[in-house]
């Protein structure tokens, strides 16, 4: 009996032959391939994927390097490298101007507000003043600062009678006396010699010029303006080139030519 009622039942359809239905057929997946955890390259399933940043294990070299001792040279010359530098922040930080008073900074703003209100014309005078100065020698100096003294002490009108007649004097003059009280009687005559001398022999030239004994000056006021101008260079040149010791001669003998 359990035969016959097996025989009249339908058999199933199977999963890969497609049946008629209200669906689209569809080809089953075929089973994934496992792989063993073990694998190497491979993850589980749902676990997180791993990091690509690894430190790379340090090499033996390295860790031997590690384990060396430093040279007991090495270390002395680090530690003198250090007491250089703390001495070096040490003179530095003792060099370094004490924090100024109230009023030292108000003096200070009056002297900046001062130079601000200059007019252009006015602070390149200031600038030309004050490299004139730094390139006088310190006799001269000293002997400005006197003067300076002795101005200061005099009374109002002696001043500005003073101020009168240096502003009265031709301006080539007034730059003249800029190069110094010695050099400033003669500077109108070596005008012709020192009004356009290149970059290079101006320091070398004032050195020269500032040397120079009165009777020397006068000598070369008068070479200057016997020389043709095509010629002032090169003498200017020579003037650079002679030994203390025999410039006065050789100057007499350019004022004979």
């Amino acid at each position: 009996m359990r035969r016959w009622l097996r025989a009249l039942m339908p058999i199933p359809p199977s999963p890969a032959i497609p049946t008629a239905c209200c669906c689209r057929c569809r080809k089953p997946m075929p089973p994934s391939r496992g792989t063993p955890p073990s694998t190497p390259g491979t993850r589980p399933s749902g676990s997180a994927p791993a990091s690509t940043n690894r430190r790379r294990p340090p090499s033996r070299r390295r860790r031997a390097a590690r384990r060396a001792p430093i040279p007991e040279a090495r270390v002395r010359r680090s530690l003198r490298v250090m007491a250089a530098m703390c001495a070096l922040v040490a003179v530095v930080v003792r060099a370094a101007p004490p924090p100024m008073d109230a009023t030292t900074r108000a003096a200070l703003k009056a002297r900046i507000d001062a130079w601000e209100a200059l007019t252009p014309q006015s602070r390149r005078d200031a600038r030309a003043q004050m490299q004139s100065w730094l390139l006088l020698p310190p006799a001269q100096q000293a002997a400005l600062r006197e003067s300076a003294a002795a101005f200061a002490a005099l009374g109002g009108e002696e001043q500005a009678a003073l101020r009168e007649k240096f502003d009265a004097l031709p301006g080539e003059q007034q730059r003249g006396w800029r190069l110094g009280a010695a050099l400033g009687p003669y500077y109108l005559r070596l005008h012709p010699l020192i009004a356009y001398v290149p970059e290079d022999e101006r320091l070398p030239l004032l050195r020269v010029l500032q040397s120079m004994p009165p009777q020397e000056l006068e000598v070369l006021g008068r070479v200057a303006f016997s020389t043709p101008p095509g010629q002032r260079d090169a003498l200017r040149q020579a003037l650079i080139r002679q030994p203390a010791p025999d410039r006065l001669r050789w100057l007499l003998t350019e004022l004979d030519r």
